[in-house]
């Protein structure tokens, strides 16, 4: 039996449209609401654009064969690239 494990990263404020997906045979780890993504390599990406986690969906299934399936749906917004929405306001080494 073999596990299988995707993330698909939406367009930001789409719940519809996948912009990437990601596949392994392992498991990918956490990813949270508010963590913050950095597209830079996805395709049609905008060098200076910037995604935060706005909700995380896991959809988990068995086939007939007995292989696990499990997705993670990532649900994101546009930030802007700075300082503060990496590290948080008034933060400053």
């Amino acid at each position: 039996m073999k596990d299988k494990y995707s993330v698909e990263v939406y367009y930001p404020g789409s719940h519809e449209n996948a912009w990437v997906t990601f596949q392994s045979a392992s498991p990918f780890l956490s990813i949270s609401k508010g963590d913050i993504i950095n597209p830079g390599f996805f395709p049609d990406a905008n060098a200076d654009s910037m995604l935060r986690v706005t909700s995380v969906e896991h959809i988990i299934w068995s086939l007939a064969n007995g292989e696990s399936q499990h997705k993670v749906c990532v649900y994101t917004e546009n930030i802007e690239d700075n300082f503060d929405a990496r590290f948080g306001f008034g933060f400053r080494p």
